[in-house]
């Protein structure tokens, strides 16, 4: 099981649908038009799933769907719009892994610049285990408050790996400066 640690943050909601329709040769074009740079993952014409792009960044998006046909280019407008203006990632998919074959375009719940660390379950809960909070072996998910794990992290900090450290570290210093102090970090 992967974990992702992540800063719980109040993002603004999309009131449309998530996802458009697309077909897969819009897909296609979009993805071979996005560069490895532009998103965390993209497969060309794999043989299992076909196109995917993860992670995307919306101003990426925005160029190459300027080549899309009028109708694809209206119909992903909307969500296109919100993403740039809230900074959320977005997700291509050719759907050829699916038994519908749906080609889509989605909406993430990522930022742009999202700090984020994804560890095995049990890396993650030695981790946290390590800075001193209880974290059941067999947890499906766990929060811990931001200022409790930078303050941890000052105490136990060397029970960690320097990488393991410093991306706590780092996950802590985002949450505080991008939420407040407030935010709270979730393993899940």
């Amino acid at each position: 099981m992967t974990v992702t640690l992540h800063a719980v943050q109040n993002l603004p909601s999309y009131a449309g649908e998530r996802r458009v329709v697309l077909t897969r040769d819009a897909v296609a074009q979009l993805v071979n038009a996005i560069s490895d740079s532009d998103c965390n993952l993209r497969l060309i014409d794999d043989r299992q799933c076909g196109y995917i792009a993860d992670g995307v960044n919306p101003d990426a998006l925005a160029i190459a769907a300027a080549s899309l046909d009028p109708a694809s280019r209206e119909s992903i407008a909307p969500l296109l719009a919100f993403a740039l203006i809230n900074r959320f990632e977005l997700q291509l998919d050719s759907g050829d892994d699916r038994p519908s074959r749906e080609a889509m375009l989605k909406l993430t719940d990522t930022r742009v610049g999202e700090v984020q660390v994804q560890w095995t379950a049990s890396h993650a809960w030695s981790a946290l285990g390590a800075l001193g909070f209880a974290v059941e072996a067999d947890a499906v998910g766990y929060n811990v408050a931001a200022k409790e794990l930078a303050a941890a992290l000052k105490v136990y900090g060397q029970a960690l790996t320097p990488r393991d450290c410093w991306a706590l570290t780092d996950l802590a210093r985002y949450a505080l400066t991008r939420v407040g102090p407030e935010a709270e970090i979730v393993a899940a």
